[in-house]
């Protein structure tokens, strides 16, 4: 069997999960298509960053809105199957996995 380091294993964290020592890469869900207001995305691993037009959302994923968001924000997440457009208003938040599709 092959042995981690832990340089490798962040690395595998960063670019999906790590199950039973094999690499499975997270599904894709869709893509962020439009942003108005503030929105971060809580990757599965705990990560937060901040929602960017064109960024990619995996299984396990959540978007998160802002407090400081009004009615006025919102986010569009379009599938990765192009079946429906997920829309996150204000400070609401929202979990993607594969149930959502």
């Amino acid at each position: 069997t092959p042995k981690y380091n832990r340089f490798s294993y962040f690395i595998g964290i960063y670019l999906g999960y790590i199950k039973n020592k094999e690499f499975i890469m997270a599904q894709v869900i869709g893509k962020i298509g439009s942003l108005d207001g503030s929105f971060y995305i809580k990757s599965a691993d705990g990560t937060v960053s901040i929602a960017k037009v064109g960024d990619t959302i995996y299984s396990g994923d959540v978007i998160l809105g802002s407090s400081t968001n009004t009615l006025a924000n919102k986010l569009t997440v379009g599938l990765n199957d192009n079946s429906k457009e997920i829309i996150i208003l204000a400070n609401n938040q929202q979990l993607f996995d594969e149930t959502i599709t």
